[in-house]
């Protein structure tokens, strides 16, 4: 009778410690998500503004981006191509650095900017999906787009400052200086090549070889049209320096001058064909300056319309679901027993 009592007694202190847990339904292995045990459909991410909705809900828009990857290969080599453009019309083509240089400075620093904006624009569509699926903000992207408009834009005004200079040398190689601003091309070339010859005679002597002509043009015709006396005393110290189609006698020369140097019979001075090189490169650098800029414009603000067409919401892509996170655990304390 002892035995069973205390039997008894061991079964109900037992009994009134176990109640109190509850074997629960063990959670599923680390890294993966139970099913909500809401009753209600799980609601999807909000849409952020109309605008976005119009974006995600064009028709092009997968083919937009598809384009934007192109492009900004494309043009990440482009502005690189652009500079050295403009180093090669500078430096390594004869007479390229006499003509005011500033639109080919703006284009080339143009030109790197709008390679480095395509590196980030490009960087930022190939994490595009994983930026926005995780809800956060893609900054690479919209790096591209500002620093892509400003940079076209600063191509773009390069290309018409050299497209209006184009112009000017036009009208300077037919000797019309009823603008003002012929006369004051003319004084900077003038100054340009004067430093240029008393810096180094040689490279002077090597351009006039190069381009097949001598000097600059008689001083006495610079006075027609030129009112600034500094000029005369630079064009004769350019005259000075002569090369090897220009000669010291006048019997060998094509007219009667009174300059140090005349170019021989058959050749004529170098202000012509200097002109012809500036022309020559004003045109080409409007010509690419103009059509890369334009289109690195347009690129970048369809870089807008992608930032604002959510991947999550372009048609055909799986949607986003919000799924509420809980705590799991094997064994859980079971509610306060209320009969007690």
């Amino acid at each position: 009778m002892t035995a069973a009592a205390s039997s008894d007694s061991v079964a109900g202190n037992a009994g009134q410690v176990l109640p109190q847990l509850r074997l629960k339904r063990p959670s599923p292995a680390r890294g993966v998500l139970s099913p909500p045990r809401s009753t209600q459909p799980p609601h999807q991410v909000p849409r952020l503004t109309k605008l976005s909705d119009a974006a995600a809900g064009f028709p092009c828009a997968r083919l937009v981006e598809s384009f934007l990857y192109f492009w900004t290969v494309v043009a990440s080599m482009l502005g690189v191509v652009l500079s050295c453009l403009v180093l090669y019309l500078m430096y390594f083509k004869e007479g390229g650095n006499l003509a005011p240089v500033l639109p080919f400075c703006l284009a080339a620093y143009g030109g790197l900017a709008s390679s480095v904006a395509s590196g980030c624009g490009l960087y930022g569509l190939l994490h595009h999906r994983r930026i926005v699926t995780q809800g956060g903000r893609n900054y690479s992207l919209g790096l591209f787009v500002v620093l892509g408009v400003s940079s076209a834009i600063v191509v773009v005004v390069a290309g018409a400052m050299a497209l209006s200079l184009t112009h000017v040398v036009e009208l300077a190689q037919a000797q019309d200086f009823s603008s003002d601003r012929v006369a004051v091309l003319e004084t900077k070339i003038i100054a340009k090549l004067h430093a240029q010859v008393m810096k180094s005679s040689s490279t002077w002597k090597d351009m006039q070889n190069e381009l097949k002509c001598c000097g600059y043009n008689q001083v006495s015709t610079i006075q027609t049209y030129l009112s600034s006396s500094s000029s005369y005393s630079e064009v004769e110290d350019v005259n000075a320096v002569g090369g090897r189609y220009c000669s010291t006698r006048t019997a060998e020369c094509l007219e009667t001058t009174s300059e140090a140097n005349c170019p021989v019979s058959g050749r004529g001075w170098c202000r012509p064909e200097l002109l012809q090189v500036a022309h020559d490169n004003y045109l080409l650098l409007s010509t690419c300056a103009i059509t890369f800029g334009a289109f690195h414009l347009l690129f970048s603000l369809l870089g807008v319309f992608t930032l604002l067409c959510d991947v999550r919401r372009i048609s055909g892509s799986s949607p986003i679901y919000e799924i509420p996170h809980r705590m799991l655990s094997p064994i859980q304390p079971s509610a306060p027993d209320t009969d007690d």
